[in-house]
């Protein structure tokens, strides 16, 4: 449990729509994800960037990271946000190589069980808002198949000890 932290308390301020179905609910986005511990960078795997090569930067909730460096478990109410920014080579004094550029697209994966123990759901963010991806996106299926841990590409991650 991650006691009253703001991503917590940012999780459990879902808002529910008029529907009760867990796709429709929505979250509070937390307001503090740049200040989060960076637990992975990649370049160049492709996400929702229409096929641009991409730096994607995977950031955790201080709680819920500092518990999983201690227990090597990840906590109900974790929240991880992959970061996506476009990749650029055109300025200067860069002379060669690649630098991330302006944020193309910002989401949650997180950690609340509403689809079961162990479930995780992804958010993609609109303003201040999470939005649920229904459990029919692709990037379930992905998690579920190729993380090496509870859902999450620790592998790529050396912020997580690459469980």
């Amino acid at each position: 449990m991650i006691p009253n932290h703001p991503a917590r308390l940012a999780l459990l301020g879902l808002l529910a729509l008029p529907s009760c179905a867990a796709e429709e609910a929505r979250l509070a986005w937390p307001g503090d994800t740049d200040s989060w511990p960076v637990v992975g960078l990649t370049h160049a795997l492709q996400y929702e960037a229409g096929g641009q090569t991409t730096f994607n930067l995977v950031r955790m909730d201080p709680a819920a990271h500092a518990r999983y460096l201690q227990t090597g478990r990840f906590p109900i109410g974790s929240m991880l946000e992959l970061e996506i920014r476009r990749s650029r080579d055109d300025a200067e004094p860069a002379r060669s190589g690649r630098f991330a550029g302006e944020v193309l697209s910002r989401s949650l994966h997180v950690k609340d069980e509403r689809a079961g123990p162990g479930s995780w759901t992804f958010y993609s963010r609109s303003g201040g808002t999470g939005i649920p991806l229904p459990r029919s996106a692709e990037c379930y299926g992905c998690h579920a198949t190729h993380a090496a841990h509870d859902q999450v590409f620790t592998q790529f991650y050396p912020g997580l000890g690459r469980r």
